[in-house]
């Protein structure tokens, strides 16, 4: 089955670590696994950018499903390519991370506009979570609720009280 990856933003329709942050999260866990999809939802401000890898067909729905979920809008597709990667998010259904504009180097979007985000910027986004990725996989994260070195989607769930 042909692989892709996707790195999508959309807007919080809630503050940072609303219960709504993490029930994203719990439902991606379960969905995510039945799917055989990784990710990774990092939140940046009022943003969520989410980067996604597994089979195409599966992306494509999740996307369809995430344009209808109420706790988000204005979903931008920001990569969509085809893969024979590994993923760089290893067995993980999903973590969960927050970064500041300054570290993917874009300006933050001032309230009712989106900052313009080129190629070039998507892909060093993608990048960015794929760097922050691996090292909460290799030394341990410095954000509370991101995964830990090694730990299953299960026991992630349970430490966030998410299962």
């Amino acid at each position: 089955m042909p692989q892709s990856r996707i790195l999508y933003r959309s807007l919080s329709k809630h503050a940072d670590f609303d219960p709504s942050d993490f029930d994203i999260l719990r439902t991606s866990l379960v969905n995510n696994v039945a799917q055989g999809i990784t990710g990774f939802l990092v939140r940046a401000e009022a943003e969520f950018y989410q980067a996604l890898q597994g089979e195409t067909e599966a992306l494509v729905n999740l996307i369809g499903r995430l344009s209808a979920d109420e706790r988000h809008s204005d979903i931008e597709i920001l990569l969509f390519r085809n893969t024979d990667a590994p993923s760089p998010f290893e067995s993980w259904a999903m973590s969960y991370d927050q970064f500041g504009f300054s570290n993917i180097g874009i300006a933050p979007s001032l309230p009712g506009t989106r900052t313009p985000i080129s190629k070039e910027d998507s892909e060093r986004i993608w990048n960015h979570m794929e760097s922050v990725a691996s090292a909460d996989a290799a030394f341990g994260p410095a954000f509370a609720y991101a995964r830990l070195p090694g730990e299953t989607d299960l026991a992630y769930a349970k430490r966030l009280h998410l299962g």
